[in-house]
This record gives structure tokens, C-alpha cells and sequence, in this order.
């Protein structure tokens, strides 16, 4: 990786994961509710994917050096739950190609939330989750 980017704190309130889940009518319970979310092996009320997507597409996109073009690929790798109130890290590479290249970590153990490389030219998106 070329171009070594900064680290940019982030956090996700509960009231903000509810917001977003009423924007994009996601109602799904385990978004909603702590004692849902942890009859099901979770330890608070997960973030839903699609905002930590958002942020992270957001910081990379201010990244990508040429103001004229636009990211058309985004791939997203989920490794590990964000939870409410947790505090994350964006960590940000731009490569020699235009593309920009992001980790999203938690801030407690670093461990790895999510992998994110938006990139120039091809219009489709790549969604896979660690099983």
C-alpha cells in the first residue's frame, strides 16, 4: 500500500443505529433490542452493516485523490460485530491505482471489524460476512 492514511475515531450511538435502521425500514429486532440481541449469543444490540458501511464509504471516498471521478466498486468484508457506543478506528490506504483501501478496528483489542476497498471504474459491490 501506498500513501499511508490517517486514523479517524468513530462511534455509533444506539440512538443513531435506530435512526438508521427506520431509514432503510430495517426492523429487524436484533438491531433494536439488547435482551433479543443476547438470547441470540450477542452481547449488546449489533450495528447494522450497511452503517458501518456507510461510514466507512464515506471516509475512503474523501481519500481518492482525483475529485472528478467517482468510486464505482466497493468490496466489504465483515470480520467481527460493531456494537453501540464502541469506539472504532478507520485506517486508510490509498494504492498506486486510485483505489483507497480501509479497516475498520475497534478501538478496545484492534481487532478487525470490517475490510472496505473502494475503487474507479466497474459498477458492482461485493458483500461477504466471516461465517
Amino acid at each position: 500500500m501506498e500513501n499511508e492514511g490517517a486514523k479517524r475515531g468513530w462511534k455509533i450511538s444506539h440512538e443513531n443505529l435506530i435512526a438508521f435502521a427506520n431509514l432503510v425500514h430495517d426492523y429487524n429486532p436484533l438491531h433494536r433490542f439488547s435482551g433479543y440481541a443476547k438470547s441470540r449469543d450477542f452481547r449488546d444490540t449489533p450495528v447494522l452493516g450497511v452503517a458501518l458501511e456507510a461510514v466507512v464509504a464515506q471516509s475512503a471516498t474523501c481519500l481518492i485523490q482525483n475529485p472528478d471521478n467517482k468510486p464505482e466498486v466497493y468490496s466489504f468484508k465483515f470480520r467481527n460485530p460493531l456494537f453501540p457506543d464502541e469506539p472504532i478506528y478507520l485506517e486508510a490506504n490509498t494504492t498506486h491505482n486510485n483505489s483507497c483501501f480501509v479497516l475498520a478496528r475497534r478501538i478496545s483489542n484492534n481487532e478487525i471489524l470490517l475490510e472496505t476497498t473502494i475503487s474507479l471504474g466497474n459498477s458492482r459491490t461485493e458483500i461477504t460476512a466471516e461465517q
